[in-house]
């Protein structure tokens, strides 16, 4: 992605950093230690790019493993922690920050110097343009899962409830329990849980095979 995207996140580190740092909260060690081994990386990775590991390599290596690190997510049920998403969440941010600069080094080394300006927002412009896209996309089809996944477990007159499905959609587990018949609360918690597991499940199948 071109700067302007990155930009805010560069400046926040610092203060970022020191707050945490001075609040002291549960787990701020890791925190830190996580964003300091990525920017870390990310240097090294900026320093080295015409080296050994030059633009080419970098990609045919990290995207088919992002592709497998998606695909294995996948697996996930109703009684999965959070923390289950967590080891790809890490390799597949990892990946991604790996191989951006590559595809960036890529889409510039095709045109000549003096258009270099006009590759770049070529690229970014197709970057926003999918990313918009496929953020719509998906969530279309998180939504319709989740739907048809409230309607086979639930009652119809609750599951056909006007909006259940988007407050499913959205994670609202909780607001969703709220909006239904007090006898029902449980039985719609417990749909809701696995509905959207098996949206974000679709989800992670349906970008592995895209990617």
């Amino acid at each position: 992605f071109g700067l302007v995207v990155w930009q805010p996140a560069f400046l926040l580190v610092v203060p970022a950093t020191a707050a945490l740092a001075r609040r002291r909260p549960p787990g701020w060690e890791v925190l830190v230690l996580v964003l300091g081994a990525g920017w870390l990386t990310a240097t090294f990775m900026a320093l080295t790019m015409h080296g050994w590991w030059w633009p080419g390599r970098q990609v045919v290596v990290v995207l088919p493993a992002l592709v497998l690190v998606v695909a294995w997510s996948a697996g996930l049920d109703a009684a999965s922690e959070w923390t289950a998403l967590l080891p790809g969440l890490l390799l597949a941010g990892a990946g991604t920050g790996l191989v951006n600069p590559a595809v960036a080094e890529a889409a510039l080394g095709v045109v000549p110097a003096s258009r270099v300006a006009t590759g770049a927002a070529i690229n970014n412009t197709f970057r926003q343009v999918g990313v918009a896209v496929g953020v719509a996309a998906l969530g279309a089809l998180l939504q319709y899962r989740v739907d048809g996944k409230l309607h086979e477990l639930l009652p119809a007159d609750i599951a056909g409830q006007d909006g259940l499905a988007a407050i499913v959609s959205s994670g609202a587990v909780g607001a969703a329990t709220g909006a239904a018949p007090p006898e029902s609360a449980g039985l719609v918690a417990e749909a809701a849980q696995v509905a959207f597991v098996h949206g974000l499940n679709g989800l992670f199948v349906v970008s592995a095979v895209v990617a």
